[in-house]
């Protein structure tokens, strides 16, 4: 299993959520840290980029996405609703393009994404239900779409991303993580683990864990050269 180090950026700065807000991260001298050094000081050859403003107003960073992607191989994840969204992040560096329950419109567009590059994530966002604007999928179960979807061509990649275990700091469903492994190549996980559950994920052939980038290097109040 690896360890993914997960960032957001914001106003192409990185953000961190603090007493329930986004704060930039900054030096010692109150200065902004720049994504590009930070994410130079992260192990491994991959990044999960959150993309705050794709997220939340489709207007992706795409000029510091192409600059970190000439450090890393990016899991971009910046609001993908359809075919459109996903080419321009492509075109932008993105190695590949996440593709959340939160954002996509339909199954249909997840399909045809699928259909169209094998570099596609599939992530099932979830808070004690399935979040999505579609209330076809909202009303699914977690293993009822896991059975639609895992018949999608070019579709073996996909992350649980627990929201709300996150947020309240509990366990992660490790049956939905069982039945999902049963039905994907790789998955992997963004939640709330601790290393106890680390060999248990093993066990289940869990492929990745998505963390909070600093708790993977102590980069938080290092100084920018």
């Amino acid at each position: 299993m690896k360890f993914i180090p997960a960032i957001s950026i914001m106003h192409n700065h990185i953000a961190v959520v603090e007493h329930g807000m986004y704060q930039y991260l900054r030096t010692g001298n109150g200065l902004f840290r720049s994504p590009v050094n930070v994410i130079q000081e992260l192990p491994g050859e991959e990044i999960f980029i959150f993309d705050i403003d794709g997220l939340e107003r489709s207007s992706p960073n795409l000029g510091t996405i192409k600059k970190i992607a000439a450090y890393k191989d990016i899991w971009l994840d910046a609001g993908t609703q359809d075919i459109d969204d996903m080419m321009d992040l492509f075109v932008n560096d993105a190695e590949y393009v996440v593709i959340g329950t939160k954002s996509i419109r339909s199954l249909d567009e997840l399909e045809e994404a699928a259909e169209l590059s094998d570099k596609i994530i599939f992530s099932i966002d979830y808070d004690s239900g399935i979040i999505s604007p579609d209330k076809n999928i909202s009303d699914m179960d977690v293993d009822s779409l896991a059975e639609i979807v895992k018949d999608f061509k070019g579709l073996d990649t996909i992350i649980f991303m627990d929201l709300g275990s996150h947020r309240n700091k509990t366990p992660v469903d490790l049956n939905i993580l069982t039945s999902l492994t049963e039905l994907f190549k790789n998955v992997n996980v963004s939640a709330h683990v601790i290393p106890d559950d680390y060999p248990f994920l093993e066990e289940i052939s869990v492929a990745g864990l998505i963390r909070d980038f600093r708790n993977m290097g102590g980069v938080e109040n290092n100084e920018d050269k």
